[in-house]
């Protein structure tokens, strides 16, 4: 189950700053799709209130935010221009405005937003939360501990500064003290989604069953969340709970159609865990569908012909996976089997 150890890992890492800057205030919304929706609709309310209200700077400051959501960065810094205009003074608008530059690649003057939020609101945990989380992404550690530290003085039972904190520490390497700190920020929130997330995932990596509870907590604060119900799957499909995870990987395909990875992850059970040839082909024909270039797909569709002793067919996906990877160590090592 080694490649369930590397799916994992690439959770825990690959979606670590997946909106981590942004998401300082943590949100229970169920949908991206309702989200982006929601947000339509709540823009051109804004848009008429503004009409009729054009000095209302928290008028803007609410449409750049929902600008920022609909990542139209140029209207968003637009009207936080119009803001900064009205009004200078509030951290909030800082906080939007670095958010955009981050989005922006401009990480000196998203810090130099959040400078001017700090000095601004030297009372509040935002501000340093934010600087923790942007010095962890570009990995400078000791500031983001030395942040982090400031809000937690602040405010000793905040959440989001447990959460950093054991980011910093998967960062670092040292996942008990993560453990330690994500089952505090837990204590603390427990509807606190991020945190359910990573704490199910390092759970996960040790093929601790209690993963599980996290992903099912998490699911009760996003219900059709699409990560949590593939790691909810994923941590069955881990364990061994093989029929569990189909359940809810047809789940995911009902909400999410076009998630090739699990179509893959379908037909590597049927492959390698009920030798179910016929729905591993499929499986796996509908990921390459979606993704000609999968190539691990491509390789395990080639397996699953060399397993029903279909050698020639077995060895036109093993060169197409070559073909989209040179040197393709399974592939040729599948190729190698069947010459022998």
């Amino acid at each position: 189950m080694q490649i369930m150890r590397y799916i994992f890992w690439i959770l825990i890492t690959g979606v670590l700053f997946s909106g981590f800057l942004i998401s300082c205030n943590h949100s229970n919304k169920n949908s991206s799709n309702n989200v982006a929706s929601n947000t339509t609709d709540s823009i051109h309310l804004l848009t008429e209130e503004i009409k009729s209200d054009t000095n209302n700077y928290h008028l803007y400051l609410l449409r750049a935010k929902m600008y920022l959501k609909k990542n139209d960065i140029d209207r968003c810094l637009r009207d936080l221009t119009h803001t900064l205009d009205l009004n200078n003074s509030n951290p909030s608008i800082y906080y939007v405005l670095s958010d955009a530059y981050f989005v922006l690649g401009k990480i000196r003057e998203s810090f130099t937003a959040l400078k001017k939020a700090v000095k601004l609101a030297p009372d509040k945990t935002e501000g340093y939360l934010k600087l923790a989380r942007l010095n962890l992404i570009l990995r400078q550690y000791q500031p983001a501990k030395k942040f982090t530290q400031y809000a937690m003085q602040i405010n000793p039972n905040s959440s989001q500064a447990f959460f950093v904190l054991a980011m910093i520490n998967i960062e670092q390497g040292d996942t008990a003290a993560s453990e330690e700190n994500l089952r505090v920020a837990l204590d603390l929130d427990s509807t606190y989604f991020e945190a359910n997330m990573k704490l199910g995932v390092l759970l996960n990596l040790q093929k601790n069953t209690l993963s599980i509870t996290y992903f099912k907590q998490a699911l009760k604060i996003k219900p059709e969340n699409q990560s949590a119900l593939y790691s909810l799957a994923l941590a069955y499909q881990n364990v061994g709970k093989i029929d569990s995870a189909l359940i809810i990987y047809d789940s995911i395909l009902m909400h999410y159609p076009s998630n090739k990875q699990v179509y893959f992850n379908k037909g590597y059970i049927y492959l390698v865990e009920k030798g179910d040839f016929k729905h591993a082909e499929q499986s796996f024909r509908k990921a390459i569908s979606l993704d000609n270039q999968y190539v691990k797909a491509v390789y395990n569709l080639g397996r699953t012909y060399e397993a029903q002793g279909s050698y020639k067919k077995a060895t036109i996906f093993y060169r197409k996976a070559l073909d989209i990877v040179p040197n393709y160590p399974l592939a040729i090592d599948g190729l190698n089997r069947i010459e022998q």
